[in-house]
């Protein structure tokens, strides 16, 4: 028994581990790969809990980029599954490696990978038998380590070429709140999603800015460039909101003071919008056709080659958690599930994930209830996220929403009213099959 235990916290996040870094620790020790590695044990574990259930089952996998792995990889989770499987590429974001080259920008190294995996899976795709398997794309790990910008060349060339299943793991783990949101933003318009497409998590517009306050407390740090682009996106979202314009002329002054510490220049603040917004494109083919005259343009370059930029971009400071009030980020978060709610973008909710990794004590905190009873509501489904390191299935998902709606509501035929809407929504946005 005491082996058995020492073990289990090697597989199973506890209790007192909070944050994604615990989580990260349990996936990169990789224990389990050697009970898995022909699948056949995992799809067993998967049989023991949903054995009498019309399923279908989504599984994720990591493209590869050696062709000959990736097939092999797929042959051999194709060859154990004996259920209806759906499977998805699931990219892997991670930390920018800083290389003093001659042609430099940001995340050079995996945005080089990137284009190879994407290659191979579009090769893969090619070939009749794996049309019907491999319906999504997917990106997900530590969103500290990767924007979505990067991701943004390999989604669009999918797209263009008719893919259109796309799921992105973001608003889970961020350092302000603001940062968090703005991920969100940036995976809807720099990935270009739209009908049917997933975000997992998206705590970020979500949880209560009062309670995110409370937790982290008065202040924290973060890199000046983070704190700019937050500033930015900030501004951006609220300008058009008249209430809002005592903090609009805050906000200017900020972004006016971390320019200048950046840039070492003041850029107009439309400017710097239009710059931010560049970021959705790839930099190596971008930069063939830039006209640095165009100031966006040449913020844009300076963002991903200047290195004295890159410096100052990376340098920490404190900032104020309250600098923006429970109700103006409460504000920007409703403005990007309206967002959402007009691309028909759907939310993966994690519970259990959430609780472990967030900034949440009891499930009871959780954000659900204001997504499921408060306007505006996004189309939510709920998932599980990694089942083997949170210990839980869809079945327990379900009954601790239940508990949770139990608390808000006083009528039970309501709550059951909303969990069967959250199970035809999880039929509804499967992803569709490609079978030719």
């Amino acid at each position: 028994m005491l082996i058995y235990n020492t073990n289990y916290k090697l597989l199973v996040q506890q209790l007192n581990q909070i944050g994604f870094d615990n989580f990260q620790k349990i996936t990169d020790l990789e224990i389990r790969e050697f009970t898995e590695k022909d699948y056949l044990k995992r799809f067993q574990q998967i049989q023991t809990i949903y054995a009498h259930d019309n399923i279908i089952l989504e599984g994720r996998f990591a493209p590869k980029k050696d062709m000959s792995k990736l097939v092999k990889l797929i042959d051999s989770i194709r060859k154990s599954s004996e259920k209806d499987l759906s499977l998805v590429g699931h990219f892997i974001k991670k930390k920018d490696i800083y290389n003093d080259e001659i042609v430099f920008y940001r995340d050079k190294k995996l945005r080089f990978e990137l284009k190879i995996m994407t290659n191979n899976m579009i090769r893969l795709l090619s070939k009749k038998e794996y049309r019907g398997l491999i319906n999504g794309f997917d990106a997900a790990a530590n969103e500290l380590h990767t924007k979505p910008e990067v991701f943004a060349p390999s989604f669009s060339k999918l797209r263009s070429l008719g893919y259109d299943n796309f799921t992105f793991h973001g608003g889970e783990d961020f350092i302000d709140l603001t940062s968090g949101i703005r991920y969100i933003y940036e995976i809807v318009e720099f990935l270009e999603f739209d009908n049917g497409n997933r975000i997992g998590h998206a705590t970020a517009i979500g949880i209560d800015p009062k309670l995110w306050q409370k937790r982290v407390g008065k202040k924290l740090y973060i890199t000046q460039g983070e704190y700019l682009d937050n500033l930015i996106f900030a501004y951006y979202l609220l300008q058009k909101e008249n209430k809002f314009n005592k903090i609009k002329i805050k906000t200017e002054e900020k972004i006016y003071k971390y320019c200048s510490k950046i840039y070492d220049n003041i850029y107009n603040i439309q400017e710097l919008i239009e710059a931010w917004k560049l970021r959705k494109e790839d930099p190596e083919a971008y930069f063939e056709s830039m006209d640095n005259k165009i100031v966006s343009q040449s913020i844009y370059c300076r963002y991903h080659t200047d290195k004295k930029v890159i410096e100052e971009y990376n340098k920490k400071i404190e900032f104020e958690t309250t600098f923006f009030t429970p109700k103006e980020l409460k504000t920007i978060q409703n403005i990007v599930i309206k967002l959402l709610n007009k691309k028909s973008i759907i939310i993966e909710s994690m519970l259990s994930s959430n609780k472990m990794i967030s900034f949440y004590k009891d499930y009871k905190e959780h954000h659900i209830s204001r997504w499921l009873l408060k306007s505006p509501k996004p189309i939510v489904v709920l998932a599980t996220d990694d089942p083997g390191i949170f210990a839980t299935n869809l079945k327990n998902e379900y009954a601790h929403l239940y508990l949770i709606l139990k608390d808000k509501l006083d009528n039970e035929e309501e709550v059951f009213e909303i969990i069967q809407k959250l199970i035809l929504n999880s039929k509804i946005y499967t992803f569709n099959r490609k079978d030719n």
